[in-house]
This record gives structure tokens, sequence and C-alpha cells, in this order.
């Protein structure tokens, strides 16, 4: 089908209840402009000109639920493809771009703030994110600002634990230090301001660890790895820097009893005993994978630089891109996207 066909058939398209939608659609765009705009010719009301958005809204509105549902987003540009902004996948998907950061669900698109480096709860109920010198907890629901945690330096690179009772801890970098903090914002257990984890510590996310009787984390260091249980304090591992090329990133495996560190020229397995102690499994050249995967696991979403399409892969190698990222998500043609997928819960 082409664009043609596809603009006759919407144009044909009636919604169930669209004919006393069109009623409503007639009173709520009234009820939406003041009085001395509206111009009557004819004994006609006619309506002065309103934004493409406002119109969509309220024709929207007015149809119901069957018509937005059926509705398709027709890329600004004659070359975009027909998408929508709607995940094909349980959980939520937090992206960013210049405009600021953004939940992305399957029914629904939300501007968080202006925001670019941030994580998901594990329920996917709340985000953090680095702001200035700040940490900030927004309320993914309806993007309310729920707490800010004051630091001395930038912040950068928030984590939460993997808790998914709600009694959680969100570990993050103030300059080159490894703060902690309750799931609330409050020091653990409720003391107040973020406890220090480790003073000096590299430009890498830290990870918490999958199926851990206590709560441990793994974070680099100039010296080498280091695994810690948080809320004690204790540290449990350690391992010196035996590396090629700058840190990425660093990950667990999922039953937690690895490590993947992934630098710019090699990729590092390291194994871990359930005390904690660390040895290299081995090392092969290579460079990280790119974006995170949805809950379920069946997919994964990641941004190419230069594109400006969200790509979801499957198993069998099928992409879905969602395009016309930039009507989506109010960026203006001819500036930056700098579109980054920065995590997927729920």
């Amino acid at each position: 089908m082409n664009e043609r066909e596809l603009r006759e058939r919407l144009a044909e398209f009636r919604a169930p209840g669209e004919s006393s939608g069109e009623e409503r659609l007639l009173t709520l765009a009234r009820a939406a402009l003041p009085a001395a705009g509206r111009r009557r010719s004819k004994g006609r009301v006619r309506l002065p000109h309103m934004p493409r958005r406002l119109l969509v809204a309220v024709a929207l509105l007015a149809l119901g639920t069957a018509a937005a549902t059926a509705a398709v987003h027709l890329g600004a540009s004659s070359g975009a493809r027909f998408a929508e902004l709607r995940l094909p996948a349980p959980g939520t998907l937090l992206i960013s771009t210049t405009s600021g950061s953004w939940a992305v669900q399957r029914d629904r698109l939300r501007l968080l703030g202006p925001y670019r480096d941030g994580a998901l709860s594990p329920r996917a109920l709340n985000a953090a994110f680095a702001h200035g010198r700040s940490l900030v907890l927004v309320r993914v629901a309806n993007g309310r600002r729920v707490a800010t945690v004051p630091t001395k330096a930038a912040v950068s690179l928030p984590r939460w634990s993997l808790e998914r009772d709600g009694d959680v801890r969100i570990a993050f970098r103030s300059g080159a230090q490894l703060l902690l903090v309750g799931g609330d914002g409050v020091g653990p257990g409720g003391n107040g301001g973020p406890q220090l984890v480790d003073r000096a510590t590299l430009a890498v996310a830290p990870a918490w660890r999958p199926r851990a009787p206590r709560r441990t984390i793994a974070y680099l260091t100039p010296a080498g790895l280091r695994i810690v249980e948080a809320d004690a304090h204790r540290r449990v591992g350690a391992l010196a820097a035996s590396w090629h090329g700058t840190p990425l990133t660093l990950s667990w495996t999922p039953n937690g009893r690895a490590l993947l560190l992934a630098t710019r020229s090699e990729l590092v397995r390291i194994a871990v005993s359930p005390a904690g102690v660390a040895h290299v499994l081995g090392r092969r050249p290579g460079r990280p994978a790119t974006g995170v995967s949805s809950p379920d696991g069946h997919l994964r979403a990641l941004a190419r630089p230069g594109r400006d399409a969200l790509e979801l892969l499957g198993h069998g190698g099928t992409v879905t891109l969602l395009t016309d990222i930039r009507a989506n998500l109010d960026v203006p043609r001819g500036a930056p996207l700098r579109l980054v997928v920065s995590d997927w819960k729920g």
C-alpha cells in the first residue's frame, strides 16, 4: 500500500460513535477558543486558525478511544515512514534527546524533564536523573519531581538496586566519588544524606549483583575492580586493573556469577565466587553490546548514531523502526537529536 492509498483509507475510516463525535468536536473546539475569536458567515460559525496539534488533540478527544487507537502518525517529511512512538512490548523504555528524557510505553509517551543521564527503578515507578550537582527522582506516571539530593560535585551514572519490594538503593557518582541513597532520596536506613562508598572511581556505571543474598555492587577505580556489600560498607572482592583500553561498561551476567567488562579494545569476563573472590576467566577483542533489553528479554532497543530512528531488534534478527522521532519528541529539524536509549524496566 502506498502513501496515497493509505491516506484515502484513513479519510474513509469511521470509528464507532464518530457521527456523534463530530458534533462533540465542534462543541469542544468552540469551548477551546475565546468567544471574540469566532466569526460568523451565512449562519455558520467559522473558527480562526488553530495549531495542528490542538486540532488533533481535540479531534481525538471528541471521537473517543476507538479513533485514538486507530490514529496513524504520518512522518513530517515526505520520505518518513509511518510510525507511532509506542512500544510493541511490555514495560517502560527510557530515552533521551536534546529536548529531555521521555518515558515510552505501549499506550503513552511522557516527557519526564530536561534530563539526559538517568535510570528506571526496578518496576519503572520512578526514574533517577543526574541534574547538575543534584540527583533528581521523578515519578514516571506524571513526570512530577518527588525528591532532590544535592551534592558537592556534578552527578552522573545513577543506578537502582534490583529489589522489587520497594526497599531499594540508588548508587551514583558525584565527581569521582561513589555515593548511595535510598529509593526515596534519603540516606540508607533513613540516615540523612548520601552514604560514601568510595572516594575515587572511574566514569563507568556501577553494577548491582543479581541473586545476591545482600545488596552487592561492583564498580571500577583507577586501581581496579571493587565489589562491596553496600549496606554494610564492606569490601568482599577486588581485582587489580589488568584490562587494555579505556573501560566503557561493567555488567553482571543474569545469574550473578560473572562480570563482563568492556573497554575500547577488548571484552573481559571475570568470574566472581559467592563470597566475592574474583579472577579473569578470559578476554577477547570486541566492543560492548549497545542498547537495552526489554523486561521479557524478547527485544533489544538501540539508537544508531546519525539516525532519527529507534530500532527494536528481535532474537530472529527482525528489526522494527520507530521513526520520525523528532516530530514525536518536539525536536526541531536541523537541531541535533542525540538520541540515547537509557533503560527498559517494568
